[in-house]
C-alpha cells in the first residue's frame, strides 16, 4: 500500500503512465522528440529515399536505423549539418552530440 501513496487513490491516469515510462527511457520530452523527426523527415527523407529511418534523440545521440550498410556511411557523410540542423530547427534543449545507426530494415522498409 506505501507505495501507492503519491499517486492519486492508488491509480494514474494513462497519459502520466505515458509521461512516466518515457522519462525511464529518457525520452521524457516528447515535443522534441517530435519537432526532431518532423525536421528529419522534412530536410532528409527525399535526400535519404526513404532508406533511413529517424527512431529518436535521447541524451545527446542521435538514433537512426538504415535499410543496409551501404547507407551507413551515406548517413556519417551528412552527420555534421544533421547535428546543426536539428539543434538549431527542432530548438532542442540538449546538442546533438553522437549518431547511433541501427541497420536493418524497419517495418516501413518492406517493399
Amino acid at each position: 500500500m506505501g507505495k501507492w501513496r503519491g499517486y492519486r487513490s492508488g491509480k494514474q491516469s494513462l497519459g502520466d503512465a505515458g509521461r512516466s515510462a518515457l522519462k525511464a527511457l529518457g525520452m521524457d520530452d516528447y515535443e522534441a522528440q517530435t519537432r526532431s523527426r518532423r525536421i528529419f523527415d522534412e530536410l532528409y527523407g527525399d535526400r535519404f529515399a526513404g532508406q533511413v529511418a529517424f527512431l529518436g534523440f535521447r541524451h545527446g545521440v542521435v538514433y537512426l536505423r538504415v535499410r543496409d550498410g551501404s547507407w551507413v556511411r551515406r548517413v556519417r557523410a551528412f552527420q555534421t549539418q544533421l547535428f546543426r540542423d536539428l539543434s538549431t530547427l527542432a530548438e532542442l534543449n540538449e546538442v546533438p552530440r553522437s549518431l547511433s545507426i541501427k541497420v536493418g530494415p524497419a517495418p516501413e522498409f518492406d517493399s
